[in-house]
């Protein structure tokens, strides 16, 4: 093999000053034949990491010249991902159930379909005794409770959260559908930032309602409205 502007034994002697200040330039300066064999550059990967749906990846490599003695190279992160689909369109995953911050993520970065709740206007019913679990339960408990500023009536606001005529605004719970008052007894989601009544709290108030030996349904370790785990 042949590099040009390579320097024979004669000359080398005659160069050796000149040939060593090589390790300060850059590799975009060696003009190397076509037929070479070997490669100027080395690549080292590190790592590889792929989304949970494999919408997006991330790759640590190294990249070093192999014609010299060169210094350490820094090590680099590259990132790639599919292109967003089409409304409607479904794409082929390997992860069938996904947890919502999985959906989140491929959403975010991987061209992954839209998250209710997180990616999209949310709009929440009032509740109603149609609800199934708590919410129905409460729900004929909606109307009773006031705002503590001004004693006002609430009412319930499509955002999912209550306001009183004075303005003052309250978030709903997004498992039980009542209005927060106080501090201390709900829990905020990590991933749509809604809040929920705590599972004791909510037992609490079961049985202050409809008796000690009031059955609990079982009640959702998620968020109510994106299915996001709490922070708490």
């Amino acid at each position: 093999m042949a590099y040009k502007g390579a320097l024979s034994d004669s000359e080398n002697d005659g160069s050796a000053s000149s040939s060593a200040g090589s390790d300060t330039d850059s590799d975009d300066d060696l003009q190397i034949d076509a037929d070479a064999q070997v490669h100027p550059n080395r690549v080292r990967i590190w790592a590889l990491a792929a989304s949970p749906a494999c919408g997006s990846s991330a790759l640590l490599f190294s990249r070093s010249v192999t014609l010299y003695p060169d210094r350490p190279q820094r090590s680099k992160v590259a990132f790639g991902w599919l292109p967003a689909t089409d409304a409607g369109e479904e794409r082929f995953t390997p992860a069938t159930q996904l947890s919502a911050e999985g959906r989140a993520w491929e959403w975010m970065y991987g061209g992954g379909p839209p998250v209710p709740g997180v990616s999209q206007p949310l709009y929440v019913a009032a509740p109603t005794a149609a609800d199934g679990g708590v919410r129905g339960l409460f729900a004929n408990l909606v109307g009773q409770h006031q705002c503590v500023f001004c004693d006002g009536a609430l009412r319930w606001q499509m955002g999912g959260y209550y306001e009183c005529v004075k303005g003052h605004s309250f978030a709903g719970c997004t498992i039980s559908g009542l209005p927060i008052l106080s501090p201390g007894i709900s829990r905020i989601c990590g991933l749509c930032k809604r809040r929920c009544i705590t599972q004791a709290e909510i037992t609490r108030r079961l049985r202050e309602s409809y008796g000690e030996h009031a059955q609990v349904p079982g009640l959702s370790r998620v968020c109510g409205a994106c299915g996001g785990r709490f922070l708490q």
